[in-house]
């Protein structure tokens, strides 16, 4: 919850508004005052979860920058193999 502290204002500005915070893993979503429970957030893989203040993060987690990383460490690795 730290990171989205640093992301926006509480309260915030405006009453609906989207956040993307994105590092090794990203995360997308907004604040509500109540739940969303049904078949589509389920099936789009959305989750509810307790933010600040008593609301609701409405949220979907994605690889972010994980892929990316992985991959440039293994090219690192292999380079140190190449290079001696």
């Amino acid at each position: 919850m730290i990171q989205l502290l640093q992301l926006y204002q509480f309260p915030p500005l405006k009453k609906t508004f989207l956040f993307i915070s994105s590092g090794t893993w990203s995360l997308i979503g907004t604040e509500l005052n109540e739940p969303i429970i049904n078949n589509d957030v389920y099936t789009q893989g959305f989750a509810n979860e307790g933010g600040a203040l008593g609301t609701i993060t409405l949220l979907k987690n994605s690889t972010g920058m994980h892929i990316l990383q992985n991959i440039k460490k293994e090219w690192k690795k292999r380079a140190a193999i190449h290079l001696g």
